[in-house]
């Protein structure tokens, strides 16, 4: 994503909140969340219909075929940060740090760092009165270049959440074989790959 100026991120998520409420979350998207949420181990349902949302703007549906969120991507963030991985168990996290390496995502288990910025996220959208799941998909898009920068106005950095969250939306989208397989093998037919059965078929 291109970096965000605090021009733009203003004028795509500030004037959503100067208009009447009924149009000041835009048009809301077609992969927002349902309130049905009991299928989730990690996020609450604040928190799962954020990283929804976010998935489906970090790979959207084009006219090539569908996107992150159409392929289960929050479903496969949710698994993995529940795990042993997620809660930082086997990485080593103690320093001595390279200059210029992230801090907070090296010193925080990947959990810690969604679990933290999340709230931080959400409680800033509460405070206005509103959902980044139901704002249209520029004033998302402006939101998420502002995290990528640390541009938002949160008191906390958020470029290396927004990091992991692009590297495990796309590792979710294109690696992850049950997440392929449950939905279709959404992403072989993006990435124009037959899968391992087409060889047996030429035999």
């Amino acid at each position: 994503m291109e970096t965000v100026t605090r021009r733009t991120f203003v004028t795509a998520v500030g004037a959503a909140a100067l208009v009447p409420a009924a149009r000041s979350f835009g048009r809301p998207h077609a992969s927002s969340p349902t309130a049905a949420q009991s299928d989730y181990v990690f996020f609450d349902a604040a928190e799962a219909r954020f990283v929804e949302a976010a998935c489906a703007r970090l790979i959207p549906a084009d006219a090539f075929g569908p996107g992150a969120e159409d392929a289960g991507a929050s479903r496969q963030l949710d698994s993995q940060l529940s795990t042993s991985w997620g809660a930082g168990r086997g990485s080593y996290r103690d320093g001595p740090w390279q200059p210029g390496t992230p801090f907070a995502i090296c010193a925080s288990s990947p959990a810690d760092l969604f679990r933290s910025t999340l709230r931080t996220i959400n409680d800033a959208f509460e405070r206005r009165d509103m959902d980044f799941a139901a704002l249209s998909p520029m004033a998302q898009d402006a939101f998420l270049m502002a995290l990528q920068s640390d541009g938002a106005d949160l008191g906390m950095p958020t470029g290396a959440f927004f990091a992991l969250l692009l590297q495990m939306t796309v590792e979710s989208f294109f690696s992850h074989a049950r997440c392929a397989s449950t939905r279709d093998r959404i992403a072989w037919s993006v990435a124009g790959f037959a899968g391992a059965h087409a060889g047996r078929r030429l035999r």
